[in-house]
């Protein structure tokens, strides 16, 4: 109409990921022993990693970590990595061109989830974990600080 004149406007991307649950803890294992996340609650205490898309665009996830063992490197069957799909919130994230069987951990960034949706429905994924305490190693507390960082789609 005579009153209304065409607007253009552009949104602004805005990638922003919240680790929802950020702990996890395997309690104490033995030489050889393996525990992963993929049984238990995304919030348990043993729980995966929980990563909510905050932003306002689809992203892409990559993780690595330090290396919780002495004896032994990282980027071996002892510490290992997938994504899953968090049970409230199916569809999240491109099962295709996500790491959803177990890969090794790095100190180097590995790709994992692809195409984490931002609508608030279907924004978050779970990050599972799987260690086993290699023959070598020595007793006491081990722990390793995991990086998830995230890439606009």
């Amino acid at each position: 109409s005579d009153w209304s004149d065409t607007r253009n406007f552009t949104v602004i991307p805005y990638v922003a990921i919240d680790l929802v649950h950020s702990t996890t803890d395997f309690g104490t294992l033995s030489i050889d022993e393996t525990k992963n996340t993929t049984a238990n609650a995304a919030r348990h205490a043993n729980g995966p990693l929980l990563v909510r898309n905050s932003g306002n665009c689809f992203v892409n996830i990559t993780v690595n970590a330090t290396n919780p063992y002495s004896s032994t490197s990282t980027n071996t069957e002892y510490f290992k990595f997938l994504a899953s799909t968090y049970s409230g919130e199916p569809g999240s994230f491109n099962t295709s061109c996500s790491q959803t069987t177990w890969m090794n951990m790095s100190t180097t960034q590995k790709n994992s989830i692809c195409g984490l949706n931002f609508a608030d429905s279907t924004d978050e994924a779970r990050l599972d974990l799987l260690i086993t305490i290699p023959p070598a190693e020595p007793t006491g507390a081990k722990s390793s600080t995991v990086m998830v960082t995230a890439d606009m789609d």
